[in-house]
């Protein structure tokens, strides 16, 4: 199996994409133990400023999942990171059109996170309440099943 490099993108990397990076890690880790040394996960932020700490509810709907974004610190989308990145998975539409357009991703690694799923967006919870937060959660763990099966095909070929 080859090493595969899932990025998630959104953006300000404070909510969304680090939350699916350690959903996807942990659902790998439960689910397919033997080919987790596999995959490095990663998230960023189109906007992200570098080095601040999860939001405060994405910490703690995060802990409500069984999830630690304690140590999480946002990073900023690179060019560098785009072109390291296998598979690059977005939250939004506009965060698709971003990297195609200022990053020259190239379109067949770069996907909407709901893709295998439902093909909505996975809107900022960023200013909302913790119930905001648990939908927005809830429904990056929908996609989380159907981007692992992608992303261990990928791994055997």
């Amino acid at each position: 199996m080859n090493l595969i490099k899932p990025l998630f993108v959104c953006t300000g990397n404070t909510c969304r994409s680090p939350f699916a990076a350690v959903a996807l890690e942990d659902f790998i880790k439960k689910n397919y133990p033997q080919q987790e040394d596999y995959f490095l996960v990663r998230s960023a932020g189109i906007y992200a400023r570098e080095g601040r700490p999860a939001s405060i509810l994405a910490l703690e709907v995060a802990r409500e999942y069984h999830l630690d974004l304690s140590m999480h610190r946002s990073t900023a989308l690179t060019s560098s990171s785009v072109h390291a990145s296998h598979v690059i998975l977005t939250m939004t539409q506009e965060h698709l059109d971003c990297l195609k357009d200022q990053f020259s991703a190239p379109s067949g690694k770069t996907f909407l996170m709901s893709q295998w799923l439902d093909g909505k967006e996975i809107l900022d919870p960023f200013s909302g309440d913790e119930n905001t937060y648990m939908q927005v959660f809830e429904h990056i763990l929908l996609c989380i099943p159907s981007i692992a099966a992608y992303l261990l095909q990928l791994a055997k070929t």
